[in-house]
């Protein structure tokens, strides 16, 4: 039987696994003071259930109208992912509804601290990101390691959907250059005791940067996964209809063979394409239901 077990739902809500302790305790801690000690600020096993329920900027969402929606037998199990998703015009070079994800990120997870929950920011769909990447530098004293320093009921980073967008003219990030972000950002995350979380829902076009591939092409990640295995999570997300199984046999292979720590299922309801990019044809409303495994 798997040990560990994350699920993760999208829409309003993702699923995943981790202790059920509100951030009340942390939250005490002073700003600027949270230590760099490697242990994790949350665990996760299956007896200490995690669900990651989203925050979306699509929904012009209200942070903490979101909050009070969970039930509070609940929600000691939840961390609120801050997700500024991507809307972005090519033509003018300008976000839409999110201008400045810093500040965003910096007041929705202010918010997150009121209400002493655990939160965490995805500021990437696909190659596009609100974040800069640091490939070749160590994220000490950038925004990265400010969020964790600053805010301990701070959890980590969610990069949404790391199949597509990259080597755009306003978005020139390469997938091995956001794999080489990757490994520096694992390591701050393990110095502060939190998660990066990537989720993959490729297709028959996308194998040569598929979580696997990349583990053979950038080997800075490999070492980053094999070194900081428990602060990494990699998940199947069910946005497309086709390739599910490939999915599945990419992100539970990590797992099982040791690279990512905890092992992930972020569903969804679009069936954007199947497999010839039919959107919307024959979608299996089976991938946007709960699924049990043993």
């Amino acid at each position: 039987m798997l040990k560990k077990l994350l699920v993760i739902l999208t829409v309003a809500v993702l699923a995943v696994m981790s202790l059920p302790v509100t951030a009340a305790g942390a939250s005490k801690v002073a700003p600027s003071t949270m230590p760099r000690n490697g242990e994790l600020r949350r665990p996760v096993s299956n007896e200490q259930p995690m669900w990651i329920v989203h925050i979306d900027t699509w929904n012009y969402a209200d942070p903490a109208k979101i909050i009070e929606l969970i039930p509070e037998d609940i929600l000691p199990y939840v961390v609120f992912n801050i997700s500024m998703s991507i809307n972005y015009d090519h033509d003018t070079k300008t976000w839409g509804l999110v201008n400045d994800g810093y500040e965003l990120a910096k007041s929705w997870l202010r918010t997150c601290a009121e209400k002493n929950v655990w939160a965490m920011i995805q500021p990437a769909s696909g190659g596009q990101c609100h974040f800069p990447d640091y490939p070749y530098d160590s994220l000490d004293g950038t925004l990265f390691e400010e969020f964790f320093r600053d805010y301990p009921n701070f959890l980590g980073f969610n990069y949404c959907e790391q199949f597509w967008g990259f080597d755009q003219v306003d978005f020139p990030v390469s997938a091995v250059t956001r794999y080489k972000h990757f490994a520096n950002l694992l390591e701050l995350t393990n110095a502060y005791g939190g998660y990066l979380v990537v989720s993959w829902c490729g297709n028959q076009w996308s194998p040569n940067i598929n979580p696997l591939a990349m583990l053979k092409r950038v080997s800075s990640f490999e070492e980053a996964c094999r070194k900081y295995t428990e602060n990494f999570i990699l998940c199947e997300k069910y946005t497309q209809q086709s390739y599910i199984q490939d999915m599945e046999s990419l992100c539970l292979g990590a797992y099982l063979s040791g690279y990512s720590g905890q092992y992930g299922i972020r569903y969804d309801s679009t069936g954007w394409s199947n497999a010839d990019l039919e959107e919307g044809e024959d979608y299996t409303m089976v991938t946007g239901l709960s699924t049990s495994r043993s």
